[in-house]
């Protein structure tokens, strides 16, 4: 949920259902997606947008696996974020809303990651922690602005 909406990625477009709105028609098509359609990315929210992270895709029987992270505003501008972080799908990801994401686990085909990253989304700054807690297809959230749970 951000700015009142509840946003779903579905086939390369980004839906929203406007809480505010009286019509029995809520649900709107917002935008079409930059990266287009993914299995396994992480989509989170934070004060100033909704971050969108990694992924796979299957081109031509083969997996192929993505890091590429992409802030949308809400309206209609997207911006992409460099990051460090390996590429992967069915990980999980969380904000906070000053603007520290969370990534977590996940798997590129060949492994299960054990990692855990914090990139800060406004200066772009990552840190790597390495806890050997290895998941996948899993859910993290912030409680209060400091604390997760996995």
């Amino acid at each position: 949920v951000f700015k009142k909406k509840l946003y779903f990625n579905i086939h390369g477009k980004m839906y929203y259902l406007n809480f505010e709105s009286d019509s029995e028609k809520a649900w709107e098509v917002n935008t079409a997606l930059p990266f287009g359609t993914r299995y396994g990315q992480s989509m989170t929210s934070f004060s100033d947008g909704i971050v969108f992270f990694g992924g796979m895709i299957v081109y031509e029987n083969e997996n192929i696996y993505f890091n590429d992270l992409w802030i949308f505003d809400g309206k209609d501008q997207w911006n992409y974020v460099t990051c460090d972080i390996q590429p992967r799908a069915f990980h999980a990801a969380a904000a906070d809303n000053i603007g520290n994401l969370v990534i977590t686990g996940g798997n590129d085909n060949k492994s299960i990651f054990d990692d855990f990253w914090i990139l800060n989304l406004k200066t772009q700054v990552t840190l790597k922690l390495d806890l050997n807690l290895c998941f996948t297809k899993h859910t993290i959230t912030f409680l209060n602005d400091s604390l997760f749970c996995l």
